[in-house]
């Protein structure tokens, strides 16, 4: 499996969007990236509780 892991700032990627409408009914086949702020953090908590609070998780 490729799961190729480019970063945006705010939302999601517009192409994990698209293969999911293009898929229809295998878009759960598709797994949203979460968006930069959560990714430096140490460990799950912590990167749970910024994405959680962040704007940018759309």
């Amino acid at each position: 499996m490729y799961v190729p892991l480019g970063f945006v700032e705010t939302g999601r990627r517009a192409g994990d969007l698209e293969a999911r409408v293009l898929l229809r009914v295998r878009r759960s086949s598709v797994f949203l990236m979460a968006p930069r702020p959560p990714w430096p953090e140490p460990d799950y908590v912590a990167a749970s509780d910024v994405a959680m609070s962040s704007p940018a998780v759309g």
